[in-house]
């Protein structure tokens, strides 16, 4: 295996182990896990939802905290 497909392998893995994490995260609402060791400082969550008879609903949280944030609300039922 040459040296930059075992890097492109790797590379896959890191994703999937950070996707995992975060539905683990997600799932049991593990917002610690969630706040340190999925997202990045700059993370950007953005929710663009179309409903079938022509409206929308777009939502936007910027930085770790925001982002915690928002899914508490969200998971918590905060949100009609």
């Amino acid at each position: 295996m040459s040296n930059g497909a075992a890097e492109e392998a790797l590379a896959h893995c890191h994703v999937s182990s950070l996707l995992a994490k975060y539905y683990q995260a997600i799932d049991t609402a593990n917002w610690i896990v969630l706040d340190k060791e999925v997202l990045a400082d700059d993370a950007v969550w953005e929710v663009i939802q179309h409903s079938p008879t022509g409206g929308s609903i777009e939502d936007t949280a910027t930085g770790r905290a925001a982002i915690v944030a928002w899914f508490e609300q969200i998971m918590g039922g905060d949100v009609s």
